[in-house]
């Protein structure tokens, strides 16, 4: 999964695109594990390479957006 959102961002990076949108990837009929599945987004996202990009994350319901928060808070202790 670590590699979808790096090979995704870097295509976004070489088109010169100034943002990038992902949903949950796999977290859905795939089962991937949201909690795991969000730790593994945030952290690729928050990588220097791709700081110049506007990185938003579309979540299907409200228990998505309240995983992401979480992880997101825990990798900014």
């Amino acid at each position: 999964m670590e590699g979808n959102y790096r090979h995704s961002l870097q295509l976004a990076i070489s088109h010169k695109c100034q943002s990038i949108a992902f949903p949950a990837i796999l977290c859905g009929i795939y089962r991937y594990p949201p909690a795991q599945a969000a730790t593994i987004a945030i952290n690729v996202c928050k990588e220097a390479t791709f700081k110049q990009l506007d990185i938003s994350f579309y979540l299907f319901d409200q228990s998505l957006v309240n995983i992401w928060q979480q992880a997101l808070a825990e990798t900014e202790q």
